[in-house]
């Protein structure tokens, strides 16, 4: 030490704040920021961090720790630290280091760290009203944020989570077992999209996989049945592929079975799911898929994404579709041309290829929304294709209608649709729902126009969006 009060570190130099040092007091003179500026390399140990010298007055970037005054200080709990001269100035730190500035306070003898409203003298004296104000009021602590509370049951009833939350991944699978805190827009937006398919009215829901199936048959026959309609489904609509279905289902001895398509001709096959996209290879590998099972696998459709994919003609997305329906327990995403799509227009992924799309989907999504992201990417892209004005009128019955509208303007969607019965679009039911944040995003993309009764958005406006235009009529014009 010397006789400026300031108390020589136990290091020349600290680089970490868990490093031991010594008590440091309070500089009584400038003169004493120098001997202690010097001592340091220009650093000063303060309630063991390290950093720049510099008054708690002083905005700081959240990086750089903010030390002491020359004229003095001490530090406070809750990591807080008290001026003598300046007042208060908080000390972002995490809570090793406040630890340290408690035992710092300790170590600091008493005569070096006056009271308040004591000893202070000439330094208080000459301070402003304000700041000895602030001395005399301490600040509280700033509370730690909390992280967001696990989903009730009720939320659960409510749909607001897949079937698949809280079951585990299998074994050999590695997934993600919940949100982080960095995928809060992508969960935001995922809700989104779960909200504007509530309804689950796109033709997927109905005529899709899941529906295929005779829930009523033997567990094998239904597993064969989900198979052949998602193997049926590549490259065609989903309403060909359900009559095809129905067909086999129907004209087939046997019903739609392993062995009764190990027994059918290949032209039968063929000409029973024609109109179905490549028809006559589709043919062939179906007898050639049910041969295998019934021969290798006893008539039971393996229940493991990796022993489908041995089965001619069927690749990732199908085996991955086919175990989720049947056994519920999905090994991973299927991805067609709808979710690769859509993932890359919101920017969730950045690929080529269904392949690749499904890899990096698995490491962002969580195992609970594995399930059901599918079933609502590939319901969204049929909709934003074929009920564009349906999907629009959905915007106003979420919860957040303007980030609704701004995920599909995302998304390529048709934001002047209309319906053809009345002739209304977004801009008249958002001016009817009174959606002012709506409406302040559709009339920076669309024109005002009438319905089919000639009608303006503002003739059928709720009183705050008739306010709303009429004050863009007036500034526009």
């Amino acid at each position: 030490s010397s006789g400026s009060g300031i108390q020589r570190c136990s290091r020349a130099r600290l680089t970490a704040p868990r490093q031991s040092h010594e008590a440091v007091a309070a500089p009584r003179s400038r003169r004493g920021l120098a001997q202690g500026a010097r001592w340091q390399g220009g650093r000063r140990c303060a309630a063991g961090a390290v950093g720049r010298a510099s008054c708690t007055r002083r905005t700081l970037r959240p990086a750089v720790l903010r030390q002491r005054c020359w004229r003095g200080g001490e530090p406070l709990r809750g990591g807080s630290w008290r001026c003598w001269s300046h007042g208060l100035g908080k000390l972002p730190v995490p809570a090793v280091r406040l630890e340290q500035a408690e035992a710092h306070q300790a170590l600091v003898p008493t005569a070096a760290m006056p009271a308040e409203g004591r000893g202070m003298g000439k330094q208080l004296q000459s301070a402003p009203r304000h700041v000895r104000k602030r001395i005399a009021k301490p600040a509280a602590p700033t509370p730690l944020r909390k992280r967001p509370a696990a989903a009730s049951a009720a939320a659960r009833r409510k749909g607001k989570l897949s079937s698949a939350a809280g079951k585990a991944p299998p074994a050999g699978v590695e997934a993600r077992c919940e949100w982080r805190r960095s995928d809060a827009k992508r969960r935001q937006e995922l809700e989104i999209i779960r909200e504007l398919r509530g309804k689950w009215d796109a033709p997927v829901d109905s005529l899709g996989t899941e529906a295929m199936g005779d829930s009523d048959a033997p567990r094998e026959v239904y597993a064969f049945q989900v198979l052949v309609a998602v193997f049926l489904s590549s490259q065609t609509r989903d309403e060909a592929t359900a009559a095809a279905v129905r067909r086999l289902k129907q004209r087939l001895p046997g019903g739609l079975t392993a062995q009764a398509v190990r027994r059918a001709r290949d032209s039968t096959l063929a000409r029973l799911i024609k109109p179905v996209a490549f028809y006559n290879v589709k043919a062939q590998n179906m007898k050639s898929i049910a041969r295998t099972i019934v021969d290798d696998y006893a008539g039971a459709v393996p229940t493991a994404a990796e022993d489908l994919c041995r089965l001619p003609g069927i690749g990732p997305k199908m085996a991955h579709i086919a175990v989720n329906v049947t056994t519920g327990r999905p090994e991973g995403i299927g991805v067609d041309v709808h979710v690769h799509r859509i993932c890359n227009q919101l920017g969730w992924v950045r690929s080529r290829d269904p392949e690749e799309t499904r890899i990096q989907l698995e490491a962002l999504l969580p195992y609970s929304e594995w399930a059901s992201v599918n079933l609502l990417l590939v319901g969204l892209g049929q909709q934003l294709q074929h009920a564009r004005a349906r999907l629009l009128r959905r915007c106003f019955e979420v919860a957040r209608p303007a980030e609704a509208l701004r995920l599909l303007g995302r998304l390529g969607a048709d934001l002047a649709a209309r319906e053809k019965e009345t002739g209304q679009g977004a801009l008249h039911w958002a001016a009817a729902g009174g959606e002012v944040p709506a409406l302040r995003f559709l009339l920076g993309r669309l024109r005002p126009h009438r319905d089919s009764a000639g009608r303006w958005p503002w003739d059928v406006a709720a009183p705050s969006a008739g306010e709303f235009l009429e004050r863009s009529r007036r500034a526009h014009g």
